[in-house]
C-alpha cells in the first residue's frame, strides 16, 4: 500500500514517523465495521484501534486525484508497549557454565519467563484505511469518537435513491 502522505500531518509526529518507517514501511489496515443506520440516513463505522492514542490519529476527508471519489482517510501509528521507538533488542540465550545455575533453555519452561521472552500478536506501526463517503459530504457531516479501543464514525448522508432513481441512471455500457 502507497502511503498515505509523504510526510507526517503534523510535526510532533515527525521524529516517531521517521523512525517507524526506517523499520518498516508496510502500512496495516485496521479491521472495519461498517452499515447504514436507516432511521438515522447515516454510515456508522467503528475500526478496532487498541492501544491507539489521540494525539497519533489523523483523520481527513480526501478526494481522489484521479477518480475524483471522497473518502474519509484515517491514518495513524501505535506503538508496541514493551520496547522503544527503536526497536526490541534480541538477547541471545546462552547456556551456562556454572552448573549451579539452570540453562536459558530450562529457565524458558518455567513459570518466571527470562526477560527475552516475548509474544506478539497485536499489529504495531503505521495503519492507513480509507472509507468512500458521498461526493458531497463535508467535515461538519462527520462525527468521530475514539473510546476504549475503537473508533466510532458517524457520517450523516442524505436520502437514499428509490429503486426507480437507481434504475433511471443505469446504463449499458456495451463491449467493442
Amino acid at each position: 500500500m502507497l502511503p498515505p502522505m509523504a510526510v507526517a500531518p503534523s510535526t510532533s509526529f515527525g521524529g516517531a514517523i521517521q523512525l517507524l518507517r526506517a523499520q518498516n514501511r508496510v502500512f496495516y489496515q485496521p479491521r472495519l465495521d461498517c452499515h447504514y443506520d436507516k432511521a438515522t440516513t447515516s454510515l456508522k463505522a467503528t475500526i478496532e484501534l487498541p492501544g491507539v492514542h489521540r494525539e497519533n490519529l489523523h483523520i481527513t476527508l480526501v478526494d481522489s486525484a484521479i477518480n475524483h471519489v471522497r473518502s474519509l482517510s484515517i491514518w495513524g501509528f501505535m506503538l508496541p508497549p514493551y520496547s522503544s521507538i527503536s526497536g526490541v533488542t534480541n538477547i541471545e540465550a546462552t547456556s551456562s557454565t556454572d552448573e549451579s545455575q539452570p540453562s536459558a533453555s530450562s529457565q524458558s519452561h518455567r513459570f518466571d519467563m527470562p526477560f527475552q521472552y516475548m509474544l506478539r500478536e497485536w499489529k504495531y506501526g503505521e495503519f492507513y484505511r480509507l472509507l468512500p463517503v458521498p461526493s458531497e459530504t463535508k467535515s461538519t457531516d462527520v462525527l468521530v469518537v475514539l473510546d476504549a479501543g475503537v473508533l466510532y464514525i458517524t457520517i450523516s448522508l442524505q436520502e437514499p435513491l428509490t429503486q426507480e432513481e437507481v434504475d433511471a441512471s443505469r446504463e449499458v455500457i456495451s463491449l467493442s
